[in-house]
Parts: C-alpha cells; sequence; structure tokens
C-alpha cells in the first residue's frame, strides 16, 4: 500500500516528541518510502535555480537546464545570468572522471575539462556536481533526521500545503541547535505532492541569515535519458 506524504508528516512528528510511546508509523519506515521512492527513479529532468553565501556574496543560478541518469551522468546548461550559455557534462569514466564543458557566448567554441571537486569547479558553487541531484537532497534530510533522532534534540512539523510552479507540495520545517553538527538551523523542505519527492530546500544559518535556496521546476521522471544526453557530440548542444 503506497504510504501517503501526511503518513510521512505524521512520523516525522512522531519521531521527536520526546516520550517512548509506540506509534503506528516511524520515522525510519517514513524515509525508507521516500528512499524507497526515489529508487524507482532511473533519470529525470528538470529545470533548476538556486541562490547560495558563496565566498561572502550571494551568487543567483537561474532557470538553468539539468538532466540526471544514475548513477554518475550529469548535463547542465545555464540560460540566464553571466554563465548564460555554458554547458557542463559530467559522465563519469566516459570524460576519465571529468567535467567537459565549454563557457557561453563568443567563448562558447573553447572546450574544458576539469576536475568536479577542483577549485575551479566550485568556484561560484557551496556544491560539487555530486551534490545537485535529488538523491543528495534526500540524504541531507535523512542524515539530518537522524542526527536529530539520536541527540534527542532538534523539531520537524508541518507548516502547510503551498503551490510550487503551478504543483501542489507539502512544506515543513526543521529546526535544530548551534553547533551539534547539523546542516544548518532551519530547513524548510517542499515535497512535492504527488511524487513524494523534494523539490524545494531553503536553508537558514545560525544567525538566520539565507544560506542557500535550492528549486527543482518542470520535474520529469524516468524520460529515458541515453548515453547521447551525455555526449559533447549530442547536436542538440553547443561543444
Amino acid at each position: 500500500m503506497r504510504m501517503t506524504s501526511y503518513k510521512i508528516l505524521f512520523a516525522f512528528l512522531i519521531a521527536f516528541i520526546p516520550n517512548k510511546q509506540i506509534y503506528a508509523f516511524d520515522l525510519d519506515s517514513a524515509m525508507k518510502i521516500v528512499e524507497a521512492k526515489y529508487a524507482t527513479v532511473n533519470d529525470y529532468t528538470c529545470n533548476f535555480s538556486k541562490e547560495e553565501y558563496h565566498d561572502g556574496e550571494y551568487v543567483q543560478w537561474k532557470n538553468v537546464i539539468f538532466k540526471y541518469r544514475k548513477p554518475d551522468n550529469y548535463y547542465i546548461k545555464w540560460t540566464e545570468g553571466s554563465m548564460e550559455g555554458t554547458e557542463i557534462i559530467y559522465a563519469g569514466k566516459k570524460y576519465n572522471y571529468k567535467m567537459k564543458g565549454h563557457l557561453g557566448g563568443i567563448l562558447n567554441l573553447l572546450n574544458f575539462d576539469i576536475d568536479p571537486l577542483g577549485s575551479i569547479a566550485m568556484r561560484n558553487s557551496r556544491h560539487s556536481i555530486f551534490e545537485s541531484s535529488i538523491g543528495f537532497l534526500i540524504k541531507l534530510m535523512k542524515d539530518n533526521i537522524k542526527e536529530a533522532k539520536n541527540q534527542n534534540t532538534g523539531k520537524i512539523e508541518f507548516i502547510k500545503i503551498v503551490k510550487l510552479n503551478n504543483r501542489v507540495a507539502e512544506l515543513y520545517k526543521a529546526e535544530f541547535p548551534v553547533d551539534k553538527g547539523f546542516y544548518g538551523h532551519i530547513i524548510y523542505i517542499y515535497l512535492d505532492n504527488l511524487l513524494n519527492l523534494p523539490v524545494k530546500l531553503v536553508v537558514y544559518d545560525w544567525n538566520k541569515n539565507l544560506t542557500e535556496s535550492f528549486i527543482i521546476s518542470n520535474l520529469k521522471i524516468n524520460v529515458g535519458l541515453k548515453d547521447i544526453d551525455f555526449d559533447a557530440e549530442n547536436n542538440s548542444y553547443e561543444f
């Protein structure tokens, strides 16, 4: 039987009540269902936008085209801003575990291969390309909820049903104490009501300043992405 997001909500809330009563749903079962849902996803396409506080300033990416195929195939194209026209492909062994890319504009003929964890790749982002998938958002949720449960601290609550990119989503708020190893002080997670997958993350630091905001739109799962989708020879790309 499919477990609804509301039952997941119930599990989240129950897990942070300090008494030792036994409930019909527990945190571990809820997270297993979220993970099981993502386990059925072989690939997906979407657009994403993000804002991050990085190296003393806020960096914004808007309406970025994103393709992902498990386990390690990524395609990213910027459509707005200073990086407009830039394309990046990571396809594991195919390109010797490097990110293959080119800049936009008049420099689009200059291809480059860079370390995905190197200083150049990380210059404008808090996260590497390996932390750009929905799987990373789920892992972040799981790790922080697990730690809160272990420490018997923190609070997770349902806020409301919202409209997000013309879809229904459930908004949750997590609040964690300082200096306890959590990802942030206040974290907002939006779960797509139909897909039961996270589609928005907003994180605030210990001074309640915005750390990062990540929004997924036009999400389409299991579209059947092929090797050519992660190939610089793809005629629809500009390599």
